[in-house]
């Protein structure tokens, strides 16, 4: 989550990050060398993206209450990153 975080707020890439992109671009067995993406590959680049998104849509957000009611399983997310910070 870290890795997300630093992207997230200044534009440094993460591991999961790369591979996701990477992946878009050019598919699993052109990167990864193998026809299929193993579970927990699949689950840190969609955490990763998650972070990522959630970072950006609370910075985006003018009013962090109204966006805790109306996402409540995004600040939960969102409140978890910052504690990393701490």
């Amino acid at each position: 989550m870290a890795a997300a975080r630093r992207y997230a707020e200044d534009g440094q890439r993460c591991t999961e990050l790369n591979l996701l992109h990477a992946i878009e671009r050019f598919g699993v067995q052109a990167i990864m060398g193998r026809p299929m993406l193993y579970a927990k590959e699949i689950r840190s680049m969609l955490l990763a993206e998650r972070v990522v998104n959630v970072i950006q849509a609370v910075n985006n957000s003018d009013d962090w209450p109204a966006f805790a009611r109306e996402h409540p399983k995004d600040a939960a997310l969102y409140t978890e990153i910052m504690k990393d910070i701490e």
